[in-house]
């Protein structure tokens, strides 16, 4: 014949149970909340970019992905003022291949934080051997309340890369 064990669990043994995995859930919820504070924390916006209306209105609704500026200074770039140089030769890297590489793995978490912030990612990035200067908008993809900084003006605050 079989004898059937029962255990009994004091009310003490579970509220100490019950403690130690709210602790852990806790503790999960902690890590993943400072790991994607992470991910939004892409700092402020450090430069200013002069473009046209149109430009801006192209950017913003998404006509053209990116646009060539000039860097004037530091912290200063331009779409209204040529970068190119015809006496110069051209240069020996790819920039536009080096503008791709930084923006491949980088998109999504420009795209989270637009979406987040309900506004467009504004940023310029510059060749690291000079010569090329981009400026790009990551536009938010799922429909926010009111999506801010959609109003032109001449000059913009933007992250610079």
């Amino acid at each position: 014949m079989k004898t059937q064990q029962f255990y009994s669990i004091s009310k003490e043994g579970m509220y100490k149970k019950s403690a130690i995995v709210w602790c852990i859930v806790v503790l999960c919820f902690t890590i993943a909340y400072v790991a994607a504070d992470e991910v939004e924390e892409i700092g402020e916006e450090t430069g200013v970019l002069e473009l046209t209306k149109k430009q801006f209105n192209d950017l913003t609704n998404d006509k053209i992905d990116s646009l060539q500026v000039t860097k004037l200074e530091e912290h200063q770039y331009s779409a209204l003022k040529s970068s190119i140089d015809v006496s110069s030769p051209p240069l020996p890297v790819d920039c536009w291949k080096f503008f791709n590489q930084y923006l491949s793995p980088n998109i999504a978490i420009f795209q989270k934080w637009a979406n987040d912030h309900c506004r467009a990612y504004r940023s310029c990035w510059c060749c690291p051997n000079g010569g090329l200067c981009v400026a790009f908008f990551v536009n938010p993809t799922h429909s926010c309340p009111i999506i801010a900084d959609q109003t032109y003006e001449s000059q913009i605050a933007i992250f610079e890369a």
